[in-house]
């Protein structure tokens, strides 16, 4: 369930540079010696929206908007096989549907105001922003069971670290489930100290005695223009997602 989580968290938490649009960042996840790759585009950045498309070797695609305030998603959308969970957050209300074999359900939460964050990349924008701040409470969509939990990530030191062939000036954040439920499970990420980009990822697939989970930036490259087909989103994807959504809350 967990690791769910996390290897989704891969597709939200990093830009406040704007030099970033058009970025695309490829990472190498290992899974108890598993190995894959995935990518993730930037598809638009501006002062109100970040747009973003993540694509795995494994199969999985993720299209994300997110708030360009401060990286929250607003909108999150996986598809993988034959299933397809698409989520909007409107106010302090996620409406979450999800699709399989011609089956659909709908699902909604009321949360708080603290931020929803389902990729890690471009969420965590705040520590990046502001060294003084040390700790953020957010909402992530577990795609497991399509529920919402309530998450906390501490800041913790700085220092060099290596990925791939290069080294980086970096901070890392400590994440953990909220309340007493941290002593069960947590695990770590690493942004490059200088724009707040995700790095690394490290922790256990789903808890004790799962496999250790590792994720880190290999490379970094400006996506040809126009950007590629197959990273291109639907024309307005989210009026058309709202506007399923909210039909079917009204014909159920």
């Amino acid at each position: 369930m967990l690791r769910a989580i996390f290897s989704l968290l891969v597709f939200t938490l990093l830009l406040s540079n704007p030099a970033l649009a058009d970025q695309v960042l490829e990472y190498k996840e290992t899974i108890g010696g598993e190995v894959s790759t995935f990518k993730v585009a930037v598809l638009e950045k501006t002062d109100k929206t970040i747009k973003l498309q993540a694509e795995s070797s494994t199969g999985s695609k993720v299209y994300s908007e997110l708030n360009g305030n401060d990286g929250s998603n607003v909108l999150w959308e996986k598809t993988k096989d034959e299933q397809k969970i698409t989520a909007v957050r409107t106010d302090n209300q996620v409406d979450v549907r999800i699709e399989k074999k011609g089956k659909s359900e709908l699902k909604n939460y009321e949360i708080d105001e603290a931020p929803w964050i389902q990729s890690r990349e471009f969420g965590m924008r705040g520590f990046a922003d502001d060294p003084e701040v040390k700790e953020l409470k957010f909402w992530a969509l577990n795609p497991s069971d399509s529920s919402m939990m309530k998450m906390i990530g501490t800041r913790q030191e700085e220092k060099r670290i290596k990925c791939g062939d290069r080294v980086f000036e970096a901070f890392r954040v400590k994440v953990t489930l909220d309340g007493w439920k941290s002593i069960f499970w947590s695990s770590e990420f690493w942004f490059r100290k200088s724009d707040g980009v995700f790095l690394k990822y490290k922790g256990s697939a789903s808890g004790p005695n799962s496999p250790e989970v590792v994720s880190e930036l290999v490379k970094e490259e400006k996506s040809a223009s126009p950007i590629p087909t197959a990273l291109a989103p639907a024309a307005d994807p989210i009026g058309i997602i709202l506007a399923k959504i909210k039909t079917s809350l009204n014909h159920p």
